[in-house]
């Protein structure tokens, strides 16, 4: 009976120093590790599979985490059962987590109560999901661009706002938006940011386009309005101003000028022509003076083959005399 009782005494003896040496064992559920995720304005962390311990093998003071990469860890477990093991891993207090850096790789190690044995280590990785959180942003508030009239461009130009969120949907730029087109307004722009005219602009029509423009990352979040204005430059077209189309002249009424207003423009790139010298063709539509009065009483026979006149040429003071021999038509 003795020998019996000294058996069951070491038995015992055997299994409390087992039990109180063994170390904790986290539960993985048949897992390879946990995996943890949360959006980057939470502080809880949810795990899968949950965390715990074997049955036995507790109870679980506390949690430790390391890092590979980092010894500035933003996360601390609060043990909920100890017995069990489970536990809620939040952010520390006053730690901000950002998308910038969507990843966490930790690896967790269980500690006994009794006797802070702690388990093996344990691969943990937490996620961080961006949020809608950031609005796109132009870099200038105005932008000014120039056009010819008449051209139909393909790109007048090309704008980009950003958004400081990460990745996709919320940090990608989705659409551009000109707010205040109506109907027939000349300009579109398209979802990278290309501004295009849709038919040639007409300089006396509008000299100036202002354009309110936003832009919609992929979550639908709008950035402030941004202004573009676009100056319509009116087209050189080379030839003569100012001649009128129709002079009226009464019979004997003298020397009259014909186009003393008139100008020379030409549309060289360089601008380096200079005018020094015109020479002009006038002809004279005679054919309507055989009705209601006799041109040869008018008009003498000399007239009829010669027209004299004087041209001033805004490029220089002085006068340039020249004959010109003009048609007639019966």
């Amino acid at each position: 009976m003795g020998n019996i009782s000294l058996v069951l005494i070491l038995l015992g003896a055997a299994f409390a120093f087992g039990r109180h040496h063994r170390a904790p064992v986290i539960d993985l559920g048949g897992a390879d590790d946990l995996v943890g995720w949360l959006r980057e304005d939470q502080n809880i962390v949810s795990i899968t599979p949950e965390l715990t311990i074997v049955e036995g093998t507790g109870p679980i003071c506390r949690y430790e985490l390391s890092s590979e990469t980092s010894t500035d860890i933003p996360f601390e477990f609060e043990i909920t059962d100890k017995v069990t093991g489970k536990a809620k891993l939040k952010v520390k207090d006053g730690r901000h987590l950002d998308c910038s850096t969507p990843q966490n790789h930790l690896f967790v190690y269980a500690v006994r109560c009794e006797d802070s044995a702690k388990s093996e280590s344990v691969s943990l990785r937490v996620t961080v999901r961006d949020t809608n959180d950031h609005a796109p942003e132009f870099p200038k508030p105005w932008y000014t661009f120039n056009v010819d009239e008449g051209k139909l461009y393909p790109e007048i130009a090309r704008i980009q706002a950003t958004d400081k969120d990460c990745g996709h949907p919320y940090g990608q730029i989705c659409r551009y938006e000109i707010t205040n087109a109506l109907n027939g307004f000349p300009f579109v722009i398209d979802e990278q940011g290309v501004l295009r005219n849709t038919e040639p602009l007409d300089y006396n029509q509008a000299k100036v386009y202002i354009l309110t423009v936003v832009a919609h990352d992929c979550g639908m979040q709008k950035s402030k309005s941004t202004l573009i204005t676009v100056n319509v430059r009116k087209a050189c077209k080379d030839g003569v101003r100012g001649v009128m189309e129709r002079i009226n002249y009464g019979a004997g009424s003298g020397a009259k000028r014909i186009a003393p207003e008139a100008s020379i423009e030409t549309c060289a790139q360089s601008k380096s022509c200079t005018v020094k010298s015109i020479e002009s063709v006038v002809r004279l539509r005679l054919d309507h003076l055989t009705h209601g009065c006799d041109r040869n009483s008018i008009f003498s026979e000399h007239i009829h083959k010669k027209f004299v006149f004087l041209f001033y040429s805004q490029y220089s003071s002085q006068q340039y005399l020249t004959d010109s021999t003009f048609s007639k038509t019966y």
